[in-house]
């Protein structure tokens, strides 16, 4: 375990604008730039809901912004713009990969406007107690990817949210993405009705392979392959949700919702329009998802979590 402490300082409001503007055109490049974009102001919706000023974050397995890192801005993508704008007190960010948590310390170093911890661990195999820094706790714990890859076993996936969960303060929040394991089931069930093979589907920007046949769907190990273009392929495993729930109700944590991309856009595409018209590039003639970003986009969802405080009981 490595870990570095530093601490921010403010930058003016127009280096952030600029930067951003010079993420979104890299962006363009990558097959997937619609759905990375909504990503980033799905970010900054849910993050805007739960964040008050002078919060302590935790950010775990940031992994999956790594994608970004050579086509939307760098691992963290608009998190750190998002949190600075919320003026929270403090980030801590954990990773099992160091390259991944070199990219997120470079990307805060840009304009260092909240103080910044960062430390390299292995969140399935050792409790963040071990990790991170004596009397430490936060406000919000943030996982935007890699608590799927918990749930290849039970052991894993009981580490993985107690660690996840160690140090959040009661009445604090739990949140983050997970691939929408019902929509991703519901689509391979489709097409293993047609054989006994190990299902397979997807469209021109990606493809799901499971690596066995499907009889039901396991509370754990399920996996499958997935498979992107532009990027490494990636082994997931289903999150059975039900399972996921009971494992929360453990730790005292209350769900407060779970949604779809594809619903949250619903419901949220009037209230926060200028954010989305913003991060998507979009003019006021042209707003349009294509089908197959929306095909991507629908096969994940969010999800939120709340500490009980004491006295609380589990609804």
């Amino acid at each position: 375990m490595e870990q570095t402490e530093t601490t921010g300082r403010s930058v003016p409001s127009s280096a952030v604008a600029a930067h951003m503007q010079a993420a979104q055109e890299r962006a363009r490049v990558h097959p997937a730039w619609q759905a990375l974009n909504f990503e980033k102001w799905i970010k900054c919706v849910i993050l805007g809901d739960v964040l008050d000023e002078g919060d302590e974050v935790l950010e775990i397995s940031c992994g999956h912004t790594g994608a970004e890192d050579s086509n939307t801005g760098g691992a963290g993508g608009g998190t750190h713009h998002t949190y600075a704008r919320h003026k929270i007190q403090h980030l801590t960010t954990v990773d099992s990969s160091a390259t991944v948590v070199a990219a997120a310390q470079r990307k805060w170093e840009k304009t260092k406007r909240f103080d910044a911890e960062f430390a390299t661990a292995d969140l399935y195999t050792i409790s963040l107690d071990q990790v991170l820094r004596e009397g430490r706790s936060f406000d919000v714990v943030v996982c935007f990817d890699g608590m799927q890859n918990s749930f290849a076993s039970e052991e894993t996936a009981e580490m993985f949210l107690r660690s996840a969960t160690c140090r959040l303060r009661e009445g604090g929040y739990f949140l983050g993405f997970l691939p929408d394991s019902s929509a991703i089931w519901s689509k391979a069930a489709k097409v293993n009705s047609k054989g006994d093979e190990a299902p397979k589907f997807g469209g021109d920007l990606y493809k799901i392979e499971f690596n066995d046949d499907l009889s039901r769907f396991q509370p754990f190990g399920t996996s499958y392959t997935h498979r992107m273009r532009e990027m490494e392929d990636r082994k997931q495993y289903l999150v059975h949700f039900p399972t996921l729930l009971q494992l929360a109700r453990k730790l005292q944590l209350e769900m407060v919702e779970v949604v779809n991309f594809i619903d949250f856009y619903e419901d949220h595409k009037k209230s926060h329009e200028a954010a989305l018209t913003e991060i998507m590039g979009w003019t006021k003639t042209n707003k349009k998802l294509f089908p197959n970003q929306l095909e991507l986009i629908g096969l994940r969802t969010t999800f939120v979590f709340r500490k009980l405080r004491s006295g609380e009981s589990m609804p």
